[in-house]
């Protein structure tokens, strides 16, 4: 619900692969919200290929409350991106005409 209702966007990097103890795949990331880091995992789906480490994909999170997160990791970032705001992009700018 949160990410639905105040969505926000920005960049994250991967940091690596994490193999878990029920013997699953998972991602390390990491992405900045007003100056705070976050530190996130998701599982990996092996269908998709995610680079690792320093692979770049855009995440949305919430506003009110940034550590509420999803990669939408069909979106890397192929290119250098210079001026993400701090507070992040209303709307995902790889979508943005």
């Amino acid at each position: 619900m949160q990410l639905k209702k105040y969505p926000r966007y920005t960049i994250t990097t991967t940091i690596r692969q994490i193999r878990t103890l029920k013997n699953g795949l998972q991602i390390e990331h990491f992405y900045y919200v007003n100056g705070e880091k976050y530190v996130e995992r998701y599982s990996k789906d092996e269908r998709l290929n995610i680079a690792y480490p320093n692979g770049k994909y855009i995440v949305r999170f919430s506003s009110n409350h940034p550590s509420i997160s999803e990669v939408l990791w069909n979106f890397p970032v192929i290119y250098s991106i210079k001026d993400i705001p701090v507070s992040g992009w209303e709307e995902n700018p790889l979508t943005q005409q």
